[in-house]
């Protein structure tokens, strides 16, 4: 709808346009939009569950959620929706998962597990609150035995409670740097980098060829991580089982001697960050094809920060914002995702996601509505001088879900039939222009959504005091 404070007629404004929210430069975007639609993916947010607290882990049947400050653990039915609560205490609780059989967690540096409605204290301490590594039937953990820093890497089967010591010595340099994979193999640095499956140890790369390692994952066959030699840049390197590969320069450049930059593997997909010109995150497939995400480094103009990998290519990023998006590696294809999601996961054919208070999955849909414009117009000064227009714009698929306003890119607008000009819509201060009196005759403006879909122009005809869409 819109709406006119003050009749148009009436209105003698001329001459020059202010922008005093922002100059709006013109842009052959603008002066080539169309007013047309088209199809644009879109994955909407259904089956929603309203969840008491904040999710952090999930599967087929239930969703496991804290509240608080991190004391209290509980579980929710996905299918009747009820709720069990697994623990309430004084400590904070850290790196929690669900387990096959129940959940197992860190709280006051000692190790505890949930099973079959008990909560089981195992009397095991561990040496840091943040190295708990859960995959399938199987925990990897730093044991305390009173040594200050230095304790055995223990692998625990959580069907029997058999605990093996993969090493039996460690210390400071092996904090956090080691993985577990679903089948108990466990690959961990000790200054070279090894694995340890069923009590046998294969080392990958000795001591004498690392000088650091960071940020370790197995999947599957696959181990990945962070490498430098003595007096070189960290190494993105993969070990397949049987080879090395170095994919090529990493963090390092930019971060040398401190902790790698985020990256995902599943399944044998891999999204890692490489140097070429500037430092870029890269997608991998399992046969070693691969394509450039964007800008592995942050707060720059096509700076992405990648979330989530399925086994069937799609990958879940955000750019800067609060946008998240899903690409098929395979198709290129950008689609918008509902929501501000922090947690996501692929199961039984379908993307879940989850963000504090709720949990829900996706819906495929397209978007070809385009957005629309309602602006109020208000006189300035007695005799009028100056006109403010505040324009509200709004959009069936609503993408900032922090700020309730929908994530439209672009507002167009002309005066006098000139060029274009282009305001990114802020997600806070809608967009507003003040006219002074002097010889503005129209004014024309449309909104340009996430599809692309353009809505049609609105005019504005001060010598006429009409105001109309075209047709």
């Amino acid at each position: 709808m819109i709406r006119r404070k003050r009749t148009l007629a009436i209105l003698p404004l001329v001459a020059a346009l202010l922008t005093p929210y922002g100059t709006a430069a013109a842009n052959v975007d603008a002066e080539n939009a169309t007013q047309t639609t088209q199809e644009f993916a879109y994955y909407k947010k259904v089956n929603i569950v309203q969840v008491p607290g904040t999710v952090i882990d999930f599967d087929d049947g239930r969703i496991l959620y804290y509240t608080g400050d991190r004391q209290s653990l509980y579980i929710m039915d996905r299918e009747t929706g009820e709720i069990i609560p697994v623990v309430s205490q004084s400590h904070s609780i850290f790196q929690v998962s669900l387990t096959p059989d129940g959940v197992i967690f860190i709280a006051g540096r000692k190790l505890y597990e949930y099973k079959n409605g008990q909560l089981i204290d195992n009397n095991i301490r561990v040496i840091d609150l943040s190295e708990l590594k859960v995959a399938g039937n199987y925990a990897a953990y730093r044991k305390d035995e009173g040594k200050y820093d230095d304790g055995p890497l223990i692998l625990r089967d959580l069907i029997t409670g058999t605990e093996s010591v993969v090493i039996d010595s460690t210390s400071s340099y092996t904090y956090g740097k080691f993985d577990v994979s679903e089948d108990g193999t466990v690959a961990y640095y000790d200054g070279g980098i090894s694995t340890y499956k069923d009590g046998i140890v294969t080392e990958i790369e000795s001591d004498a060829d690392v000088a650091e390692a960071l940020s370790i994952q197995i999947d599957g066959s696959n181990i990945t991580y962070y490498r430098s030699k003595a007096n070189s840049d960290f190494k993105f390197v993969l070990h397949d089982g049987e080879t090395l590969t170095e994919l090529g320069d990493s963090a390092g450049r930019y971060n040398k001697g401190g902790e790698g930059r985020p990256y995902l593997s599943n399944d044998g997909w891999i999204v890692y960050p490489k140097y070429i010109d500037n430092l870029y995150y890269y997608m991998r497939s399992p046969d070693g094809e691969e394509k450039r995400i964007g800008n592995a480094i942050p707060d720059q103009e096509d700076s992405v920060t990648v979330r989530a990998v399925n086994a069937q290519g799609d990958l879940i990023f955000s750019k800067r914002g609060p946008l998240r998006y899903k690409m098929n590696f395979y198709t290129s294809e950008e689609a918008v995702l509902d929501g501000g999601g922090n947690i996501y996961q692929y199961m039984n054919n379908q993307w879940i996601g989850a963000e504090p208070g709720e949990f829900y999955e996706f819906h495929y849909t397209l978007d070809t509505t385009p957005p629309v414009t309602d602006v109020t117009f208000t006189p300035i000064g007695n005799p009028v001088t100056r006109l403010s227009a505040m324009f509200k714009v709004t959009d069936d698929y609503p993408a900032d879900p922090l700020s309730g306003v929908s994530g439209l890119p672009k507002f167009h607008y002309r005066v006098n039939g000139g060029s274009w000009n282009i305001k990114y819509i802020d997600h806070y201060e809608p967009p507003r222009l003040t006219f002074s009196a002097e010889d503005t005759h129209t004014l024309e403006f449309r909104s340009v959504d996430l599809a692309g879909n353009v809505e049609k122009t609105w005019i504005a005809d001060f010598d006429e005091g009409t105001f109309r869409q075209e047709p």
